[in-house]
């Protein structure tokens, strides 16, 4: 993954960028100039990356009275390498911090990247799916279901045992027909 996935360019630091390629390398064609702005923007590099583009190229590039082309500055990018939490698992965790790379789950980084490219770590974020409003008559059909079964957990419930001699025979006949009578077997 390119450490310059976020960001855009500006044509602010387009035009500064540009004026330090014709500063180093007068013979730089004005032609080239357009052209390389235009990949630039094609390329969808980001201010931070067109600077260290630039630097690199000035700081890199020999060729004594050549001129750079316009793939020495496009070809510049950094990247790390980004593990899933399969693959953080066979790595090894204890190396990698969780990184947020817009997506709904984490990724893994090696530590040292993380800090050396200020990388943006994971927060605990929890994912909300949107709920289907509920019409008022779904709502009293689910609060009568939990009624019935609140009262039948209540009152009527099967008969529980009886310790012996705690009831008389005809407590117990008695209990029997009311438990007979709520249906509660069918």
């Amino acid at each position: 993954m390119s450490i310059y996935h976020k960001g855009d360019l500006t044509t602010e630091c387009l035009t500064i960028q540009t004026d330090r390629i014709k500063l180093t390398f007068p013979k730089f064609p004005k032609e080239m100039i357009l052209v390389l702005k235009d990949r630039f923007a094609a390329n969808n590099f980001t201010d931070q990356r067109m600077i260290d583009s630039v630097n690199n190229v000035i700081d890199t590039y020999v060729g004594w009275d050549k001129l750079p082309n316009i793939a020495n500055f496009i070809q510049f990018d950094k990247k790390i390498k980004i593990f899933t939490y399969n693959e953080a698992c066979v790595f090894g965790m204890s190396s990698l911090k969780s990184i947020d790379i817009g997506l709904d789950k984490p990724r893994w980084a090696l530590e040292e990247d993380v800090v050396k490219y200020k990388i943006k770590l994971w927060e605990n974020k929890k994912i909300v799916t949107p709920v289907k409003p509920r019409t008022v008559a779904e709502e009293n059909k689910t609060a009568n279901i939990y009624s019935i079964a609140k009262e039948i957990k209540n009152n009527i419930g099967p008969p529980k045992p009886v310790e012996r001699g705690k009831y008389t025979k005809k407590e117990q006949e008695e209990r029997l027909k009311q438990f007979n009578k709520s249906n509660w077997i069918k």
